[in-house]
């Protein structure tokens, strides 16, 4: 008797399928992560696990091929819940928004529930928590209105009446060299426009500031957020967000330290006439997904409150040396200089914080 003959598997045929251009509003945990872009020497960015999971669904063929594009360039440590990006994908639908039928491809009814099959792959820091169809050439970095970030910290006896009255300083457009790390390499100017810095209660003792603007500098959110603790503690007067904005006497950076990553989450990113749909029990599903570490998390602070005698107490302030007395890092226009002598071209807007 003859043995059956091995299955052969059937070959996948990405002729057999529509496109469509889609949009991923992504939420993530960045804590322990690179960043959100790839990078050559680690695996652990937003990128790469969101390719691996659009590769593995067969939703695209690779990273180049994909029409892809991102909103906020988050680095390590930062998080997210509404960065965005924009991508090509395989589709069953030749209907609507964003759509690029292919003659002879399989139709169906209903298009497949792209956040569902993401999240099936995903990692739990990593979520897709709306789609939007849109146009083909849309962009999610360039047909960005406004981007929104939020940083958190422990109140303890920071003065809030005075980190308002330094924000608000910011508002409008300024050149906020001073308020960032300048690398040619991602940007060509400091010119940006602030439209909100607004500070909200997060319970528990725990403040945030949200800052809305038509886009970020390296570092820049971070940077203001240091210079509001310096304030919120006495170490500067509010005035010192109107004095770091003049280029004159500024047209450097003053060598103040940063603030830490962690507590930073890109909290929205603004667009005209997006529409954006997750299915209810895809949404209630990825709800429980961060309700749970959310969960683990306050347990291992209620164990970390074993080891303290008393109510918290705020940790001994930093040495702070006021920023008039620091020194400066290069002009903007020096490092521009020297950069096209170097690479003998003029740099180019890359990407956000």
């Amino acid at each position: 008797m003859s043995e059956p003959k091995p299955k052969t598997k059937k070959e996948f045929s990405w002729d057999q399928y529509h496109e469509r251009q889609i949009a991923l509003r992504i939420a993530y945990i960045g804590w322990n992560l690179k960043g959100f872009v790839l990078q050559n020497d680690t695996n652990e960015t937003v990128e790469y696990h969101i390719f691996e999971a659009l590769k593995r669904a067969k939703l695209i063929r690779n990273e180049n091929e994909c029409n892809y594009s991102l909103c906020g360039r988050t680095d390590a440590g930062v998080s997210g819940v509404g960065n965005v990006i924009s991508v090509r994908v395989r589709s069953v639908c030749p209907t609507g928004l964003g759509s690029i039928p292919r003659e002879g491809a399989k139709v169906q009814k209903e298009e497949m529930n792209y956040a569902q099959i993401l999240n099936g792959i995903l990692p739990p820091s990593i979520r897709v928590t709306g789609v939007a169809y849109v146009k083909p050439d849309f962009n999610a970095r360039f047909d960005c209105a406004t981007r929104g970030y939020r940083y958190f910290f422990h109140k303890f006896d920071k003065n809030i009446d005075l980190m308002k009255e330094a924000a608000e300083h910011l508002l409008g457009e300024h050149d906020y060299r001073a308020f960032c790390k300048f690398s040619p390499d991602s940007t060509k100017h400091c010119v940006r426009k602030i439209y909100k810095c607004e500070f909200g209660d997060a319970g528990g003792g725990v403040w945030y500031f949200e800052i809305v603007g038509s886009g970020f500098i390296w570092h820049q959110i971070r940077c203001i957020a240091s210079i509001l603790f310096a304030v919120g503690n006495g170490f500067e007067k509010p005035s010192i967000t109107k004095e770091l904005l003049n280029t004159a006497k500024y047209p450097g950076r003053p060598n103040y330290p940063i603030a830490d990553p962690e507590p930073l989450v890109f909290w929205n990113a603004g667009y005209e006439n997006i529409d954006w749909k997750i299915d209810e029990a895809v949404e209630k599903k990825m709800k429980t997904n961060f309700a749970l570490q959310l969960i683990d998390a306050e347990m291992r602070a209620a164990v970390l409150r074993c080891f303290i005698d008393g109510d918290l107490q705020p940790p001994a302030a930093k040495k702070w040396c006021p920023v008039e007395n620091l020194d400066q890092c290069k002009s903007v226009e020096a490092i521009l200089a020297e950069y096209e002598r170097e690479k003998g071209h003029k740099p180019v807007d890359a990407g956000d914080e």
